[in-house]
């Protein structure tokens, strides 16, 4: 076989010197093919199979001319090249497989109503349900980046579970796009008999359009009070503003153990494939310590790989002592924001109360907010 090998494909020669006109009659008195000759002052190019090599060297020796190899062409030469191209064969099947590999993986997530639910929908209504759905379907695994699934059977019954305005659900797969078509489900109108207060306020403003109003502007009232109750089988309707008070409270200690950066650093590196890591970073070498990273593209073509850099600083332990007053600030806007994130109107006034024992110092912060209120029941 390697014989064979050896002898298939063509060779380009230069052959310089005298006699060039009796070497080619020779040559080609022998039978052998003969391409491509080129004259060039005392030296000629040709091209002959390998074969015939032999036979052209014993006529170069013969007439004593020079002989050079210029060019090799065939199977052979082919072979010879596959050593210095390894690195690009093997970067083909690569990428080749790493192509598979993505297929496997989810690229978008497209959630679509009909017709009929947007048109019997807000805008600001149609954007909430596909927020909702969006975050339901993220806790399912369904998001980008996540391993495409087959049972999409499930993912439809448990989106019509989970959503009473779905009247049903449709999942496509299309490549590794997936796509939810939704349709409307016709609610039923609910009746309703009162609208009560839903937490402690004092009355600001009551406009009733339907329904006996129960309170007036001024009235202190309770959780669960009646603040309309309805007329024959018209539900109550009504727009009421009440002063509603917030509580927040944040502690201050003059002493604690605090957690301190020692300037100690690990930085590490990890590799990773369509968000999922393929070369995992070194662990931590540290027992406490903050970790912060960030994301760069090792790869801006088609393939997702990506460097995450993690960045590991030391903390300990350590005790330390914090004067009040020169916190005071600090603590007084982290009792505000503990009351704010129970605030739903508009806050119009804030005023705190400070009690201090020992090396403990309480803050309540007392937020003042102009809120609707009522709920239908």
């Amino acid at each position: 076989m390697s014989n064979i090998m050896s002898n298939t494909g063509y060779i380009k020669l230069k052959i310089t010197g005298l006699n060039l006109e009796n070497f080619l009659f020779d040559l080609t008195s022998a039978n052998v093919s003969v391409k491509n000759i080129k004259r060039k002052d005392k030296s000629i190019t040709l091209m002959i199979s390998r074969a015939n090599y032999k036979l052209l060297n014993s006529l170069v020796q013969k007439y004593n001319l020079n002989c050079e190899v210029i060019a090799e062409y065939g199977f052979i030469q082919i072979i010879k090249r596959i050593p210095y191209c390894i690195g690009g064969i093997l970067g083909i099947f690569f990428s080749i497989f790493l192509l598979w590999y993505n297929t496997n993986f989810i690229s978008s997530v497209e959630i679509v109503f009909d017709k009929s639910y947007a048109q019997s929908q807000n805008m600001t209504q149609t954007s909430e349900n596909i927020q909702e759905i969006s975050q339901f379907l993220t806790t399912i695994g369904l998001k980008h980046g996540e391993k495409l699934q087959t049972d999409f059977d499930m993912v439809e019954k448990q989106v019509l579970a989970k959503f009473p305005f779905v009247k049903k659900c449709s999942v496509e797969r299309i490549g590794t796009n997936i796509k939810i078509i939704l349709t409307e489900a016709k609610l039923v109108e609910t009746k309703y008999s009162k609208i009560v207060a839903n937490k402690n306020c004092i009355i600001t403003k009551i406009t009733t359009f339907s329904g006996i109003p129960k309170v007036k502007a001024g009235d202190t009232v309770i959780a669960g009070q009646t603040l309309v109750e309805s007329e024959g089988d018209i539900s109550p309707s009504a727009d009421i503003e009440a002063r509603v008070w917030y509580t927040g409270t944040a502690w201050h200690f003059s002493k604690m153990q605090k957690l301190v950066k020692t300037g100690n650093v690990q930085i590490a590196n990890a590799i990773l494939f369509n968000n999922n890591v393929i070369l995992p970073a070194n662990k931590c070498k540290f027992e406490y310590y903050e970790s912060s990273s960030q994301i760069s593209y090792i790869t801006t073509n088609f393939l997702p790989i990506k460097k995450q850099t993690i960045i590991f600083e030391e903390i300990k332990l350590q005790e330390v002592e914090e004067n009040f007053e020169e916190h005071k600030t600090e603590v007084f806007a982290k009792a505000k924001e503990e009351a704010i994130k129970n605030t739903i109107g508009t806050p119009i006034e804030c005023t705190y109360s400070v009690v201090t024992e020992g090396d403990t110092t309480k803050v309540d912060c007392f937020l003042l907010a102009i809120e609707k209120i009522g709920v239908k029941m």
